[in-house]
């Protein structure tokens, strides 16, 4: 059986109101949509919609907090802390992002850390977003290897890692930005999930 085929807006729409009928506010509910719309159409349905599923569930079970507001404060000349107050961590990365970026335009350099967040989607669309912007951007998941603790490190057998994903932007010699994003395991669970829903 084939998968349907939507118009990113149509998608956008549909995701967007789920998510407000499972209780996260229209403000998050737009970022998320978006966020995993354009994963779909980057070519990583790892981190698009077969996602939609696990941040309602977690909404539901009060994993994160659907309403919450990350709280962004400037600490140093250049530096970021970032609360994402346990709500979905795409918002807490989409707004440290863009702070990040307004606070590079001024500094020249800026770092965020973020923290009390939780699924950050496709962390490649952060360094995308910055090197859009003309800036380099290096970006480095982790925590949550209490809650998330399913990577084997090299050499082991037990799994005690979360996926610690890390990201590379840079603007390219035209509109195109060169973006690298990887996952520490060999077999990144979004794939497993979308291998899995097709049948693999």
């Amino acid at each position: 059986m084939s998968s349907p085929v939507l118009q990113p807006t149509s998608l956008i729409n549909f995701i967007k109101d789920a998510l407000v009928a499972g209780g996260f506010s229209l403000a998050n509910s737009e970022i998320v949509a978006a966020h995993l719309v354009d994963a779909e159409m980057k070519g990583v349905p790892s981190h698009g919609v077969n996602r939609l599923g696990l941040y309602l569930g977690e909404a539901q079970r009060d994993v994160i907090d659907p309403k919450a507001e990350p709280i962004v404060d400037k600490i140093k000349s250049s530096l970021l802390r970032v609360n994402g107050s346990r709500g979905i961590g795409i918002v807490a990365m989409k707004k440290a992002t863009d702070a990040a970026i307004e606070l590079a335009k001024v500094e020249g350099i800026a770092a965020a850390g973020i923290t009390e967040c939780g699924h950050t989607g496709r962390m490649g669309a952060y360094a995308e977003q910055a090197a859009n912007a003309g800036f380099l951007a290096v970006s480095f998941g982790g925590g949550g290897r209490k809650l998330w603790g399913n990577v084997v490190p090299f050499g082991g057998k037990d799994p005690v890692m979360s996926t610690n994903p890390y990201t590379l932007g840079m603007p390219g010699l035209t509109d195109d930005p060169v973006v690298c994003d990887f996952a520490i395991s060999n077999w990144p669970a979004g794939k497993v999930a979308v291998a899995r829903a097709n049948g693999h």
